[in-house]
């Protein structure tokens, strides 16, 4: 797994969450094929999942949607991606439903 992230998601919130795979990807490569998927025993969902390429800032990415949760929920959202030259790799964000700043 490349990369293991932690954030806060409040009660409520309806927020979208980039998995940045710019620096993973070698120059022209892109990603072809996403899943993202949610472990938990919360109330929390997540979307599919969108490819996100923007040229002239040279990004790589998907951007999942995530809803729901009550306080003290804990949930892991996982991203694989494929690309172009055939690489495969997964990034987790760990989500914890509380009133953190």
């Amino acid at each position: 797994m490349a990369q293991v992230t932690a954030r806060w998601h409040r009660p409520g919130a309806v927020l979208d969450y980039l998995f940045d795979w710019t620096d993973e990807l070698t120059s022209g490569d892109t990603i072809t094929g996403k899943t993202v998927s949610i472990v938990t025993d919360s109330a929390m969902t997540a979307d599919t999942g969108t490819i996100v390429a923007v040229g002239s800032v040279a990004l790589a990415g998907v951007v999942a949607w995530v809803t729901g949760g009550v306080v003290g929920d804990r949930a892991r959202l996982l991203c694989t991606i494929t690309t172009a030259a055939g690489r495969t790799d997964t990034m987790a964000l760990d989500l914890t439903v509380g009133y953190e700043f």
